[in-house]
């Protein structure tokens, strides 16, 4: 971009323009501002425009017996993740305009949603994020082929009225919830002065869009109630936030113009109606990217994709196994649990997975040609057990140069159990005991020694037999029989379930009774961005009943949880 288009004047325009309509959004916890409280008419929630001016209908069941919560965790505003807002960019422009996060995703509680809800846009990432969308506005506003998907008529003819019917259209998709009118009017005159200021409509255009695009309205997801409601008080979300929440759910971005129409008429305001398109949603291919980030986080398998490994140790192994067996792991998931639609733990046990010439030679099986992945069905001699014995869990919780028994015991009791474990203290060395000169031990021996001792003990008991069944696969998850010579021991127990083999205990985590309520636990944490309140404990527990009863099924799972009240209410935070 020209430096006559970054002037001090202008930019200093467009920063006024933001801090009038909306900045307060940056706190990262929403007041739902505009929600139906003395708005202009098009603010989301008020009445005419979905959110029935806060007459709720009655019809929320809370499916999966949701109707027993009082109290909703508060609502919120979370910034959008690096491929929410790739994704976003490329629903409403066309592709090719990746831009990454200003800041980077941050991970809590295994989930990049919870992160973004409770990490502000540091200092920094404002700045590179008015860069950002410069360059972005002006790659859109100049480009004919971007430019035309909003705007059908040519501001050069009659620039007000062209350049208000596009902004207004375009304001619902990008902002996810009609443009107030105070809004619109700032855009108007932010544009029309860039035009007269550069004499030339398109670069209006352009900094309008630059603008919308540093508003928080679009770079945060933001969540209103229906109506005015109290502090404190617990209600349903208007239209436009329930859609919002099943978009960025169910495909990872930004909702879609027949999701954000059926907010306009109330649709979404009613099971039938959420059912509706959350069936609409799931049965589209782009559900897939939803389960995909929800799988890869929920188990931790994400970490899979960045690991390598020491070359001299592996050798026969490609730099880019880790993303191959992280592939792997999605295309395992698709197949068996979401287009397949087996019960959770039957699909979990299969050894029908997919594998290329990266991952082919840890299950023994002979070189592929090309990066192709091939539907295989892994034979005995790969001693596999289903989806926990597979690369990518294994990899994704060991070190490029050995297993970490630790790590995989924490990995199941965290993200499979929903058990938390306690950091170990900031002055305590948390590895393995170290070797004695000339003698040979195996990691059960020598983890033996923390247990051995009562302050260790009370992480290291929980978390060892899991990790230590796991031993008779390496670090790369190669399966081998011994260690150093020394015969692997993998008997354990876990929590009472006594198991002798990998093959045991795989069995005894998808029969441990905190398996199905953890992933129901892990899915609404995800699709809601915060942790389970008290109050919400008991919604959660007969959600997993009732999946547990439905033998298990993922997609029916989502279609209870997106119609329950978990889904659909929030409590406004105190001011």
């Amino acid at each position: 971009m020209s430096g006559s288009v970054f002037s001090k004047g202008s930019l200093r325009a467009l920063g006024f323009w933001l801090c009038c309509h909306g900045a307060v959004a940056c706190t990262g916890v929403s007041s739902n501002e505009g929600g139906g409280q003395g708005g202009d008419g098009n603010e989301a929630g008020s009445p005419g425009n979905g959110g029935n001016g806060g007459d709720d209908q009655g019809d929320q069941s809370g499916g999966g017996g949701a109707n027993g919560a009082q109290k909703f965790a508060g609502t919120t505003w979370r910034r959008l993740t690096a491929a929410q807002l790739n994704n976003s960019l490329a629903d409403l422009f066309g592709t090719g305009l990746a831009a990454g996060a200003p800041d980077p995703d941050i991970r809590e509680h295994n989930f990049l949603s919870i992160g973004a809800a409770l990490t502000n846009t540091s200092s920094g990432g404002v700045e590179k994020l008015q860069t950002l969308s410069h360059e972005l506005a002006e790659k859109i506003a100049l480009d004919p082929n971007r430019r035309k998907l909003w705007f059908a008529c040519d501001p050069k003819t009659d620039f007000g009225a062209c350049v208000s019917a596009s902004l207004k259209k375009l304001g619902v998709a990008m902002f996810r919830q009609p443009l107030p009118n105070e809004t619109l009017a700032g855009l108007l005159a932010l544009a029309e002065q860039a035009k007269t200021s550069f004499g030339d409509p398109w670069i209006g255009v352009q900094y309008a869009l630059a603008a919308m695009m540093q508003s928080p309205r679009f770079f945060y997801i933001q969540e209103k109630v229906r109506g005015d409601a109290k502090p404190g008080e617990s209600v349903a979300l208007d239209g436009y936030s329930v859609a919002s929440r099943l978009s960025f759910l169910l495909w990872n971005t930004t909702p879609d113009a027949e999701l954000l129409a059926a907010a306009d008429k109330g649709e979404l305001d009613s099971d039938s109606g959420i059912e509706t398109q959350t069936t609409r949603l799931l049965q589209s291919p782009r559900a897939k990217q939803g389960f995909r980030e929800f799988f890869a986080s929920a188990w931790g398998i994400h970490k899979a994709a960045n690991r390598s490994f020491d070359v001299e140790a592996y050798p026969m192994l490609a730099a880019t196994v880790g993303a191959s067996a992280l592939e792997e792991a999605l295309r395992f998931i698709e197949t068996h649990i979401i287009d397949g639609g087996k019960p959770l733990g039957q699909a979990l046990l299969s050894n029908e997975t997919f594998v290329n010439r990266d991952v082919a030679p840890i299950y023994g099986l002979p070189a592929l040609p090309g990066p192709a992945y091939a539907k295989t069905t892994l034979p005995a001699s790969a001693k596999r057990h289903g989806f926990f014995t597979h690369t990518a869990f294994l990899i994704a919780n060991s070190t490029p140069i050995d297993t970490q028994p630790m790590l995989r015991g924490r990995t199941v009791r965290e993200n499979l159990l929903c058990q938390q474990i306690p950091d170990p203290p900031a002055n305590l060395m948390a590895q393995l005991p170290p070797l004695e000169p000339g003698k040979k031990q195996t990691k059960r021996e020598r983890l033996a020694v923390h247990r051995e001792d009562p302050f260790c003990a009370s992480c290291h008991d929980p978390i060892d037999p899991p990790g230590l069944a796991l031993e008779n696969y390496d670090a790369a998850g190669f399966h081998r029989s011994s260690e150093d010579g020394l015969a692997i021991d993998a008997k354990g127990d876990l929590d009472g379930a006594a198991f002798d083999n990998p093959e045991g205990f795989v069995k005894a985590i998808i029969g441990h009774p905190a398996f199905y309520p953890c992933f129901v636990t892990n899915l609404y944490r995800h699709a809601t961005a915060h942790v389970e309140t008290a109050d919400e404990e008991e919604a959660l527990a007969t959600l997993a009943n009732e999946f547990v009863d439905d033998q298990a099924n993922v997609p029916r799972l989502l279609s209870k949880l997106t119609r329950s009240r978990l889904f659909t209410h929030g409590t406004m935070p105190a001011l």
